[in-house]
């Protein structure tokens, strides 16, 4: 806020807005804004922000005496501020996502037209963040920017960043100067949303996840448990699972469900051990193709029937209103993270909407989109972050963070965005465009709580963190392996169907796209379909194809071949094909053993029959 003396008494309050820098609809009555703000990035990360603000009299019996600002970062250091009049001595105080700093002016600026022209600076290490490989800037927007003048901002980073894989917005000039990639935004390119830029496009995480899960019953069973997908922006790479599953499959909502076998009375521990690599652009994945009527359903979070929800949705109709309106309109509250308290829902948070975490965030966008017709399903998972106040992570079991996903009908992809985060960092966009700290545990869609997440499988015995993940600078190695078994007779008799299976196991450690498997043989004809296609092969999953084969050849003893095909790679087995001649005696003595075990059950039953027409006759004879 700033303070303003009128001429000449004192005690005329003006607040500015809490966001970057100050503005409100009151100081644009009095003053003309003019704010040209500077973000110079170093090469370790830490932003040195310099604010150089100019405040022109409209009145000439009204000045400026004090001036504060809230900044969206609780690492700031090193506050300063100058006028006119020489240096002056700011105070700051932080609470819990922002820090604020407040000085009074030395500098008299009385009169119309006049201008009192200073500066603020300080150290923010909340702008810039290096995670892995990639590095990440965000400048959020100052709330009430429609009241400035003139408002400019300039970004500057080392020029080892490279040219930024993505930035929102475009910026209005670029330069190149002394080591140093300079990007400057006007006034009218941050109506909307602040500055978002990205350098790196593909971040590497590794991680490390424990299941725990028991059998209490004294009978073996099947266990399920879910373990993170390939998605549209994440690619898996799993490097170890053990025990090995039995199997690994895929459900509706493109989650990947590994089977494992516990033994009755017995308890067993799962360790995932690999990398995910994260990107900005939509890959090949994993997922279910376009989305049906189950993504617009009502659930228990999701109350898409109810009457609120539905005219909220009609007045917002599409994502981006569902987004602001969301992140507007409910308040993160930092003390039910701990507490744990049971999820509010969408018309729950409604009616509480200071006592959101990013559950409620979650289910009030799902519903509200849901209800206007679009497709939308929760996401839950990991969120890397170094300041939890301004990235918060709400899941009560380890380090859990849920977010929402719409379909873009024309795109034909599913987009993530968080609105959770959207409120906390006050303003940095997290709709036009996602991070790559986002990581995918668990897919709710078809049901709003199963599958479980990693970190929800625990047991009484379960000691210390089930989730561990950190960027990475390493390149993992990208292994998508099949196997083919064949499982057919070594021999093959001839003029005679023979079944069997072919048996393809996915060894590798990621995902093989979907394929085609293609059956061949110049010397046996295919009898079942000779062209089967894939689904996605998930790592360790196997899949069983039955097929039917005949030798071509009837009378000639030899070897024959098959051959598969699939995703680029050709598998052969030889069989040794069994004439019918080789049959003949078996098949003549089976024929003779039949025909005489045939004849002398109809001897048998002619003589029976025989003996039971005598006694009938002799009967009536006597009677």
């Amino acid at each position: 806020m700033s303070f303003f003396s009128k001429v000449p008494f004192l005690a005329v309050i003006l607040l500015f807005s809490s966001l970057s820098l100050p503005s409100s609809a009151w100081a644009a009555r009095e003053f003309d804004i003019n704010s040209k703000s500077f973000y110079s990035v170093g090469p370790d990360g830490k932003t040195t922000v310099k604010h150089e603000i100019g405040l022109t009299n409209k009145f000439a019996d009204i000045y400026p005496t004090h001036y504060a600002l809230s900044v969206g970062s609780t690492r700031v250091s090193g506050a300063w501020a100058r006028d006119g009049q020489g240096f002056l001595t700011p105070g700051s105080s932080t609470n819990e996502n922002s820090t604020n700093i407040d000085f009074v002016f030395q500098e008299k600026s009385v009169g119309l037209g006049q201008t009192l022209s200073f500066s603020l600076g300080y150290q923010d290490e909340d702008i810039a963040q290096q995670n892995g490989r990639i590095w990440e800037v965000n400048i959020p927007r100052p709330e009430d920017i429609t009241e400035f003048t003139n408002y400019q901002v300039v970004l500057l980073v080392p020029e080892e960043f490279h040219e930024p894989v993505q930035m929102n917005p475009q910026p209005s000039r670029t330069t190149k100067q002394k080591g140093v990639l300079g990007f400057e935004f006007d006034k009218e390119l941050l109506q909307q949303r602040g500055v978002t830029a990205i350098f790196g496009d593909t971040q590497v995480m590794s991680f490390d996840l424990r299941y725990s899960i028991e059998n209490p019953s004294p009978i073996g069973k099947l266990a399920k448990v879910a373990l993170p997908p390939d998605t549209t922006y994440q690619r898996m790479i799993y490097n170890q699972i053990t025990p090995k599953p039995q199997n690994v499959e895929i459900d509706e909502d493109g989650n990947w469900l590994a089977s494992f076998k516990v033994e009755g009375g017995k308890s067993l521990e799962i360790h995932a051990i690999g990398f995910v690599i994260l990107t900005l652009v939509p890959q090949q994945t994993a997922e279910p193709g376009k989305p049906d009527q189950n993504y617009l359903k009502s659930d228990l979070p999701w109350q898409v029937d109810d009457p609120t929800i539905q005219d909220l949705a009609q007045k917002l109709k599409t994502p981006e209103n569902i987004y602001n309106y969301v992140v507007s309109t409910l308040t993160y509250n930092y003390d039910r993270v701990q507490a744990g308290n049971v999820r509010l829902g969408a018309v729950g948070v409604l009616s509480n909407p200071d006592q959101a975490i990013c559950t409620e965030f979650t289910d009030l966008f799902v519903a509200l989109a849901r209800a206007a017709g679009i497709p939308a399903r929760e996401l839950n998972g990991f969120a890397y972050t170094q300041n939890s106040k301004l990235r918060p992570v709400s899941l009560k079991q380890d380090i859990l963070h849920a977010w929402p996903e719409y379909y873009d009908q024309e795109r034909g992809i599913w987009i993530p965005v968080d609105p959770t985060w959207g409120n906390t960092t006050q303003g940095i966009d997290y709709f036009s465009r996602f991070d790559l700290n986002h990581v995918v545990f668990v897919i709710h869609g078809k049901s709003a709580q199963f599958p479980y997440p990693a970190g929800f499988y625990k047991i009484s015995q379960t000691e210390g963190k089930d989730i561990n993940i950190m960027p990475s600078t390493l390149d993992p190695e990208i292994r998508g392996e099949i196997e083919v078994v064949f499982d057919l007779p070594n021999e093959i008799p001839t003029a005679i169907n023979q079944n069997g299976k072919i048996i393809v196991k996915s060894i590798g450690n990621t995902a093989v796209p979907q394929t085609e498997l293609k059956l061949t043989s110049p010397d046996f004809d295919i009898l079942t379909k000779s062209t089967v296609p894939l689904q996605t092969l998930l790592p360790y999953s196997v899949h069983e194809i039955p097929v039917k084969i005949k030798a071509k050849k009837w009378f000639t003893q030899s070897q024959g071949a098959l051959t598969v095909s699939v995703a680029g790679q050709r598998y052969e087995q030889k069989l040794n094909i069994k004439p019918i001649y080789n049959e003949i005696p078996a098949l003549a003595l089976a024929l003779g053993l039949g025909t005489g075990l045939a004849f002398a059950s109809l001897r048998t039953r002619n003589l029976f029959l025989s003996f039971r027409k005598k006694r009938g006759s002799l009967h009536r004879q006597i009677g």
